[in-house]
C-alpha cells in the first residue's frame, strides 16, 4: 500500500508536476492549496506525511503547521523557495522535520522523506523518554515530601522514613509512590 501525503502548495503558481514527482516516487497523494482544505483528510486518511511547499515561510503558518503537527503526530516535510536563519529555526521549532530550501531534486526525494520520518521517530521517541523522567522526577519529589513529612512528625531519619512508607506499602498492596501520594495527600489535609 503506498503511503498517503497530504501536499499543501501554498505557492502563488501551484504546479502539479509536484503532485506528478511523489506518485511516481510511490507515494499516493491528495493535494490543496488550502491548509482549511486539508485538516478533514488528516481523520478520514490514513496520512503518513504533510508536505508543504512554499514560497516563504511565515511565522503564521508555521504556528498552524505546529498545530497540525501536534494534533495528527506526523513528519512534516517543507519545500521553500527562499527562507533566512530566524524563519528556519521557527520551521524546525514548529515540528518540521525536513526544511529543504531553494531546490527539489527528484533523485533525493526518497530519501528528504526517509530523513523526515527519522527525525520524526527520533523527536518522539526523545518526547517519550522526557514525559517518562518528568514523571518519574514527580514520583520522586512526592517520595521525598512525604519522607520529610514523616521525618518531621514523628523524629525518625530518612532511612526509617524510606522503610515505613514500604512497610505501608506492603501492608497496604500498594506501589510506593501511591502511599507517599496519601501520605502527602492528608498531610495537606490537616494543613
Amino acid at each position: 500500500m503506498k503511503p498517503k501525503i497530504v501536499l499543501l502548495d501554498l505557492t502563488k503558481q501551484p504546479c502539479d508536476i509536484f503532485t506528478d514527482i511523489f506518485t511516481q516516487c510511490g507515494y499516493h497523494v491528495l493535494s490543496s492549496q488550502s491548509l482549511v482544505d486539508v485538516s478533514s483528510w488528516f481523520t478520514s486518511h490514513s496520512i503518513s506525511y504533510f508536505v508543504v511547499n512554499v514560497n516563504l515561510p511565515h511565522p503564521s503558518l508555521l504556528k498552524q503547521i505546529h498545530s497540525v503537527a501536534i494534533k495528527h503526530s506526523l513528519p512534516v516535510v517543507m519545500f521553500a523557495k527562499s527562507s533566512d536563519k530566524s524563519l528556519t529555526e521557527q520551521a524546525i521549532q514548529s515540528g518540521i522535520n525536513a526544511l529543504v530550501v531553494d531546490g527539489f531534486d527528484v533523485n533525493r526525494l526518497r530519501h528528504v522523506m526517509d530523513i523526515a520520518k527519522a527525525r520524526f521517530d527520533e523527536t518522539q521517541r526523545l518526547n517519550n523518554e522526557l514525559q517518562k523522567l518528568k514523571f518519574q522526577l514527580a514520583e520522586r519529589k512526592t517520595m521525598d515530601k512525604a519522607k520529610g513529612i514523616l521525618m518531621k512528625q514523628r523524629a525518625i531519619d530518612e532511612i526509617t522514613a524510606t522503610e515505613l512508607i514500604r512497610k505501608m506499602a506492603l501492608d497496604r498492596n500498594q506501589n510506593l509512590t501511591e502511599v507517599a501520594r496519601s501520605i502527602v495527600d492528608v498531610d495537606e489535609l490537616l494543613i
